[in-house]
């Protein structure tokens, strides 16, 4: 039902969201937004039922992507290289208009993509929470490359330094920066007050890195 009205209207549709809808969405479903090519936004979060295949040829077939939420969907490295990094000259500059990207949750990506990912100077929005790729070393990569963005989400993500039981005091990020998401769920003398130190230390050089960013950690 959802691939025939899409493919019904395809030559018309510039927005879809079909965010946890995954019960209806599938290969057959992405044939079908494979005909909108003149998307801005699109937004298939928690959609699992879709293969990497299919996403990956998706994100081929529209060059305009201003906003692409694909939380909890199956995007490889193969899927960003795709969207970000093998693109024609005229690919490249349409794909800078793309402003907002969210993959929390997507557990095939690897470390291989942070260099994909990097290549999209232009986001404001990225979203990476409950990733096991990003670790200290890549959140600063991204950082470091990534200067436009006004929301960096790394909450949740197994392979960070846990944070400390209590948030940061206010004063110690710069005026225009804001921390939030700074709990655990535990914190133990010795070990834990040292990791804790080590996520003190790694988000202010993130706040450092993007002084006017929100940075959710």
């Amino acid at each position: 039902m959802i691939a025939e009205l899409v493919t019904f209207h395809a030559a018309t549709l510039v927005k879809i969201d079909l965010s946890e809808c995954e019960q209806f969405v599938g290969d057959a479903t992405v044939a079908a937004l494979i005909q909108c090519t003149r998307l801005v936004e699109l937004q298939l979060q928690g959609c699992h039922r879709i293969s990497e295949g299919s996403l990956t040829a998706l994100v081929a077939a529209c060059p305009d992507l201003v906003v692409l939420a694909l939380s909890g969907c199956n995007v490889s490295d193969a899927t960003l290289r795709v969207l970000l990094l093998d693109l024609t000259p005229e690919r490249r500059i349409q794909r800078r208009a793309l402003h907002t990207l969210l993959l929390g949750g997507c557990a095939l990506l690897t470390s291989r993509s942070v260099d994909a990912l990097c290549a999209a100077e232009r986001l404001q929005i990225l979203k990476l929470s409950r990733c096991e790729f990003v670790t200290s070393d890549n959140a600063l990569r991204l950082a470091s490359a990534l200067r436009a963005l006004r929301v960096f989400d790394i909450s949740k993500c197994p392979n960070l330094p846990k944070p400390p039981a209590r948030p940061l005091a206010s004063s110690s990020a710069p005026p225009a920066a804001s921390l939030s998401n700074l709990s655990s769920s535990s914190a133990n003398a010795g070990a834990g007050d040292s990791e804790a130190s080590v996520f003190e230390q790694l988000l202010r050089q993130l706040l450092e890195l993007l002084p006017c960013a929100v940075v959710h950690a």
